[in-house]
């Protein structure tokens, strides 16, 4: 299921997208963005579809977490998806997985910026949420001007 709104609505929060099939995984992150000390708003889905569906529709989130092994269509495909539109260019991707054997070699498989490998600890979920509020923070980067 999607949570079809932030817990609130305040521009100046860190906005996230969990998806997670795990209701476990959920609920720990929900804990996490309680308790993580930023203002911060996570919104989460169940599998790849929804997350597209909800990407859509929405502003793009400040940071996306990942499930590393969803159910359904390949997490790279959904990835691809996201690096491919010009929406989601300032987007933190995190990936989240408990296989440490292939940790190292997955954010660069999934394109994403990072990865935290499972058992998480809060104070790393409130990292990447100050991570994404200073990349929002930051200014666009400028398109290349042509030179005459």
């Amino acid at each position: 299921m999607v949570d079809a709104a932030p817990v609130s609505s305040d521009t100046d929060q860190v906005q996230a997208l969990l998806i997670a099939d795990q209701a476990s995984d959920r609920m720990f992150f929900e804990s996490a963005f309680r308790n993580c000390g930023e203002a911060a708003a996570l919104c989460s889905a169940a599998n790849a579809a929804q997350a597209r569906q909800q990407l859509e529709a929405e502003p793009a989130p400040d940071v996306l977490f990942v499930d590393g092994h969803l159910p359904g269509p390949p997490v790279e495909e959904l990835l691809e998806w996201v690096r491919s539109r010009p929406k989601f260019e300032r987007v933190l991707v995190v990936a989240v997985t408990g296989d440490f054997g292939r940790a190292c070699l997955r954010p660069n498989i999934l394109g994403a910026h990072a990865v935290l490998v499972k058992p998480i600890a809060k104070m790393d979920v409130a990292a990447f949420v100050a991570l994404a509020r200073a990349m929002r923070a930051r200014p666009a980067r400028a398109e290349a001007v042509p030179a005459n």
